[in-house]
């Protein structure tokens, strides 16, 4: 679960939970990977980063509409 940022102010940047699901796994995969290619040493959960870069607009998040 987020503390910080919470879901409801994500909410508000991409619309549903669904995507804000999704948009914050895909994220954090990501940084995952990124870390392990690198050798970082950042202990920060991936969940947490990817979901504050969304919120302060780091990382965008686009949203098909349906037709």
């Amino acid at each position: 679960m987020l503390s910080r940022p919470c879901v409801g102010d994500l909410e508000d940047k991409v619309g549903n939970r669904y995507e804000i699901a999704l948009s914050v796994a895909k994220r954090a995969r990501q940084i995952s990977k990124r870390r392990l290619e690198t050798g970082s040493e950042d202990i920060s959960d991936a969940v947490d980063t990817a979901s504050i870069e969304i919120m302060d607009g780091k990382t965008i998040v686009k949203v098909e509409e349906e037709e």
